[in-house]
């Protein structure tokens, strides 16, 4: 899929965020684009900006990724640390990932995660659903399976979208679309002067 390679070849990224660069000290622009786009698009699931670098990140690089989560009522902050199932991987697979952990916890019945119900998709574990009906609130919990623990049994991305009951085609669909814009961005201005 040549529309995904922009996300697996880029150099080292946004982690001007996290502090790595290149070897001359710098991080790279094209990384810091892709770094930047992929966690735009998972903002709203990462609960912030800086939850969703922290998860490109981490998820890249096969290293701890620290969420944190504020409670609205009582305004404590929570930090969750969790390292990925899988190890490093290439930016294309970092945003299949994700798409597929937030499609997961979606049919879970999870639209608003915590950085644990985060951890439970990607890695596995349980998450707990609360559902408002007319008599009251419903408490169930759900197992996942996570599809970086999938991923590091083996899986392929299809049979892992096959296994926690959610389509793959439309995570792809806006991986190609991201991956679309991202090389607009970064296409060099031609000039036209004689």
């Amino acid at each position: 899929m040549a529309v995904s390679l922009i996300f697996l070849t880029a150099g080292n990224s946004a982690r001007a965020a996290s502090g790595s660069t290149t070897m001359d000290g710098q991080a790279t622009t094209n990384e810091a684009s892709v770094v930047d786009k992929i966690s735009a698009s998972f903002d709203t699931f990462a609960g912030s900006s800086d939850n969703a670098i922290a998860l490109v990140v981490g998820l890249h690089d096969g290293s701890d990724v620290s969420l944190s989560t504020t409670d609205p009522v009582t305004t404590t902050t929570t930090v969750t640390t969790f390292t990925p199932a899988t190890g490093p991987m290439g930016y294309g697979n970092v945003y299949i990932a994700l798409g597929l952990a937030e499609a997961s916890l979606e049919k879970a019945g999870v639209t608003s995660p915590t950085a644990t119900d985060i951890e439970a998709a990607l890695n596995g574990g349980t998450v707990t659903v609360v559902v408002t009906g007319d008599t009251g609130d419903t408490t169930t919990t759900v197992d996942l399976a996570g599809v970086l623990a999938l991923r590091a049994d083996g899986m392929g991305w299809g049979q892992i979208a096959h296994q926690i009951g959610v389509k793959l085609g439309p995570v792809m669909s806006a991986l190609n679309r991201d991956a679309n814009a991202l090389k607009k961005a970064n296409k060099p201005a031609h000039s036209h002067a004689k």
